[in-house]
C-alpha cells in the first residue's frame, strides 16, 4: 500500500502520473499498487446531531454526495491518478476505500466491506 504526497517530493516532472508510472515500474507486471481513496466528502456533517434534525442539519445532510465508485477521493494526486487508471478497481466502504491496480487488484478489493472498512480482514491489515 502506498501512501504518498506529490508536494512532498518536490517538483516531479509530468506530476502524479510520472509517481504512478514509477509505482508501475517498480511493482512490475506481478505486483498490485493499492492507495487509500477515502472521501471524506460522504460523511455525516452533523454526526452527534440526534432526534429530528434542526432544517440546517436536514440541508447539510442533503448536500453530500450519494457513494458511487467514480467519485473522486481526498487523499491527492497520486491516488487520484490511480483510480483514473482503467483496469483499477476501488473498494466499496465510501470512507475507507482503497484503489488497486494490478495483478492482485481484485483479490485486495472485493471482500473489502461497508460493514467492516478498517477491520483485520480489510485491505488495511494485509
Amino acid at each position: 500500500m502506498t501512501h504518498s504526497s506529490l508536494s512532498s517530493l518536490g517538483t516531479v516532472d509530468g506530476g502524479a502520473a510520472t509517481v504512478m508510472d514509477s509505482l508501475r515500474t517498480a511493482v512490475g507486471a506481478e505486483g498490485t499498487i493499492v492507495v487509500p481513496a477515502f472521501t471524506r466528502d460522504v460523511a455525516d456533517p452533523y454526526p452527534l446531531s440526534v432526534g429530528v434534525p434542526s432544517n440546517d442539519v436536514r440541508s447539510s445532510r442533503d448536500a453530500v454526495p450519494l457513494w458511487q465508485q467514480e467519485l473522486s477521493s481526498n487523499m491527492g494526486a497520486i491516488p487520484e491518478a490511480v483510480r483514473a487508471l482503467p483496469g483499477s478497481i476501488r473498494s466499496q466502504p465510501p470512507q475507507a476505500s482503497v484503489v488497486a491496480v494490478g495483478a492482485q487488484a481484485s483479490f485486495i478489493t472485493e471482500e473489502h466491506r461497508l460493514g467492516f472498512a478498517t477491520s483485520p480482514d480489510s485491505p488495511f491489515h494485509a
